[in-house]
């Protein structure tokens, strides 16, 4: 019997489909004044896909982490809301189908670019990255109406 490679795994937990209901209860739980990074990793949690990329991303060289972030709710913390809900916002696009893994790689390398540019200019990352994450969401519901 063949081991499987870890790449193998996170290539195949790419192509799940992430879960509705789990995106729906995040943007409505993160819109709370009185919610914190724990609560919402116990939501985000139930969902496996959304948990990977939540952990790649924060491990990513964007973040300066150094791949040492092993836990969800740090995760999140180092994220923030906002690309969390973004990350939420693209899982309830993305069962439409519209969204292939070449848009997904596509819009987080969008994301870091924009982030990085806010922050020569001095303007806000975080929201910078999040609407570049989320700038082709449109092009797909339009694709998936159609």
């Amino acid at each position: 019997m063949d081991l499987i490679s870890t790449e193998d795994i996170n290539q195949r937990i790419e192509v799940l489909e992430a879960s509705h209901s789990v995106a729906s209860r995040l943007l409505t739980l993160i819109e709370r004044d009185d919610i914190g990074a724990r609560e919402v990793a116990t939501v985000a949690s139930a969902d496996p896909v959304l948990v990977q990329r939540i952990m790649r991303m924060a491990n990513s060289a964007y973040y300066g982490t150094g791949g040492r972030v092993r836990e969800l709710h740090a995760g999140i913390a180092i994220l923030g809301f906002d690309a969390v809900k973004s990350l939420a916002l693209t899982s309830l696009v993305e069962g439409s189908g519209t969204i292939t893994p070449q848009d997904w790689d596509h819009s987080i390398t969008s994301a870091v670019a924009a982030g990085e540019v806010a922050r020569m200019i001095g303007a806000d990352q975080q929201q910078a990255f999040s609407l570049a994450l989320l700038h082709d969401i449109g092009e797909a519901v339009i694709a998936s109406l159609d």
